[in-house]
């Protein structure tokens, strides 16, 4: 998790600006790991005027996160 948390952190970078990032620890809180089904960790949720788009799993590299904003999130 602590490569995904350094990718993302250089992600956020230049990332557009309406595209907000949050990071759960799901041991503690488990209510968010349930309500999506949360198979592993690390996962991340890309999520779209409150709907998920898609779940992932393991670690993205910040080209990876990049491409998902592109395709999620260009308008």
């Amino acid at each position: 998790c602590k490569v995904l948390g350094r990718n993302i952190k250089e992600y956020s970078k230049n990332k557009q600006e309406d595209v907000t990032i949050y990071k759960v620890n799901v041991g503690k809180e488990m209510n968010i790991a349930k309500h999506f089904d949360l198979l592993g960790v690390p996962a991340l949720a890309y999520l779209k005027d409150g709907k998920l788009l898609i779940l992932e799993y393991g670690i993205k590299s910040v080209e990876q996160l990049k491409a998902y904003e592109k395709e999620y999130f260009s308008k």
